[in-house]
């Protein structure tokens, strides 16, 4: 590439220092070499693939509406944290209805669904210490007269000798006993 200045000089152009000096100015700052214009057009062509490589992506999202969209993903995450609130919900009451079984069958209760159906459930899910007070609920049952039919009672087996009042012997000697007890009675034979 030639020089600014062999191009004068070969034109037959004769200029002094000084304009010599402006003339390679204002050529710098208007004119740019073939190698910065080649670079110049090869940013130029990147960035038109670019353009063209974004905007085809784009037309995939152009009957999208946005704030539709937004909505939906709005309602997408409230769906799940209820969807969340309701599993945890049913793993609470598992866990309760498991410790209450549990609690009802060590009180020896007859008919779980029905001593059940007679607690206060929900006072009893939202108690701090859930354990203690289901025991002391089923333990007043078992203590009230009209619900203590409900459990198994612990009634002692008789202990001891005794003999009943009436009883009958098979010895000999009294062969005739229910008619001495009874011979006063008008109603016997």
């Amino acid at each position: 590439m030639k020089n600014i200045e062999t191009i004068i000089t070969e034109a037959g152009v004769s200029v002094t220092e000084e304009q010599l000096k402006a003339i390679n100015e204002a050529v710098a700052a208007n004119y740019k070499t073939v190698a910065e214009f080649e670079k110049q057009q090869v940013k130029l062509s990147t960035a038109e693939t670019n353009v063209a490589t974004l905007t085809e992506s784009l037309e995939k999202f152009k009957d999208i509406d946005a704030d539709a969209l937004n909505g939906e993903i709005e309602t997408l995450k409230k769906t799940i944290e209820t969807n969340k609130t309701d599993y945890e919900n049913k793993i609470a009451d598992m866990a309760f209805n498991s410790v209450l079984d549990s609690a009802i069958a060590k009180a020896k209760g007859k008919d779980a669904e029905l001593i059940k159906r007679n607690l206060d459930i929900d006072a009893l899910k939202q108690s701090k210490n859930q354990s203690d007070d289901i025991v002391k609920a089923l333990g007043d049952m078992a203590a009230n007269e009209l619900t203590k039919s409900w459990f198994e009672s612990a009634e002692p087996a008789p202990s001891g000798k005794g003999t009943f009042p009436a009883r009958v012997s098979n010895s000999n000697n009294n062969s005739n006993y229910l008619d001495e007890v009874y011979k006063g009675n008008p109603y016997y034979r």
